[in-house]
């Protein structure tokens, strides 16, 4: 895990058409895991562990960073 993991985050400037395309992208690469089912207890890999997935595209409006 020490290389597994990740907490970033990035300021993009995208219109609100590469905003849906990125979302369609992030879901289409998301789709390919395993979600947390607690039915496939008998299939899933031993060292597999819980992970939370967070996602956020959000417009950043004008005077939203404090100043």
């Amino acid at each position: 895990w020490d290389e597994g993991w990740t907490m970033s985050d990035r300021l993009l400037r995208l219109t609100p058409q590469e905003a849906k395309q990125l979302r369609a992208e992030l879901a289409e690469v998301v789709a390919r895991y395993r979600e947390d089912d607690p039915e496939d207890e008998g299939t899933r890999p031993d060292d597999s562990e819980r992970v939370v997935l967070q996602v956020q595209i959000l417009p950043r409006l004008e005077g939203g960073d404090g100043a």
